[in-house]
């Protein structure tokens, strides 16, 4: 076998199905999900600083931290796309103007930091276990178990990092 076919991977993006259209609309819901895709939003600028800022002193918590907003990035365009389906609105909200509850960030030591990002891990996962409870649309309580699958998955890996 030639070399070049040896070790050929092509990469494709994900498989991301509409959701729109296939769940009902639930504005008090769709208020919800939007919070939680604020806290995406930011969640993605703090975990982007804390890996410039371990990067030269903590290379894999760096890589751990690029890790994370990767994953906040995900959840983010999930939650968006899963408040449009919910509102069924044409004219979408306006940009986010201020920041939601979010821990401090701390710019004291690099296990700290993981400390924090723990924290806004377990929260994340208490509020979509709070929000699937809420509902009966599978086709919603699915993206919410793909989310929290993600998150506990991340709580395990920052747990490693950070000395409670």
């Amino acid at each position: 076998m030639p070399d070049h076919q040896q070790n050929e991977y092509i990469h494709y993006p994900p498989f991301r199905p509409s959701i729109r259209g296939c769940v009902g609309r639930d504005t008090r819901l769709a208020a919800a999900v939007y919070t939680c895709s604020a806290e995406a939003f930011f969640s993605i600028s703090d975990n982007l600083y804390r890996s410039l800022v371990c990067k030269d002193c903590d290379t894999p918590l760096s890589d751990l931290f690029n890790e994370l907003a990767e994953a906040d990035l995900e959840r983010f365009r999930l939650l968006e796309e899963l408040f449009l389906a919910l509102n069924d609105n044409k004219k979408p909200k306006t940009p986010y103007s201020s920041s939601p509850k979010r821990a401090p960030l701390s710019r004291h030591t690099q296990d700290s930091f993981a400390r924090t990002a723990l924290w806004e891990r377990r929260h994340n996962i208490d509020c979509f276990e709070t929000l699937m409870g809420r509902t009966e649309d599978r086709v919603v309580r699915s993206v919410f178990s793909k989310i929290l699958s993600t998150e506990h998955h991340l709580c395990r890996k920052l747990e490693s990092f950070s000395k409670e």
